[in-house]
């Protein structure tokens, strides 16, 4: 099992982000989990995969770092272009992600 997934079998910390993200490091913490997630795409399943990138971009554009966000929803759509989460990165490609 992936290091960053230890928390539940799948999708961590996909359903914890916007907990995760009120504490301080927090966005900084996900995205280095996220990272690390991506850096094994090829040893976890599309769903997963697709997410991490989506989320990644996520917190690039809550940390305001625009072309970082780009890149990643960009990655988002190539791994899994029919993917709900690679049509939910194809609207941030247009307007920066924020959290409602």
């Amino acid at each position: 099992m992936i290091p960053a997934l230890n928390e539940t079998s799948r999708g961590f910390p996909f359903p914890l982000l916007p907990r995760v993200a009120r504490l301080k490091d927090g966005l900084d913490h996900a995205l280095d989990h996220l990272q690390r997630v991506v850096a094994r795409a090829n040893e976890i399943d599309l769903n997963t995969g697709v997410y991490a990138y989506l989320r990644i971009g996520q917190i690039y554009d809550l940390t305001h770092r625009r072309q970082q966000a780009l890149e990643a929803y960009k990655k988002a759509i190539a791994y899994a272009p029919e993917a709900d989460a690679a049509q939910e990165a194809r609207k941030y490609l247009d307007a920066p992600y924020r959290r409602s």
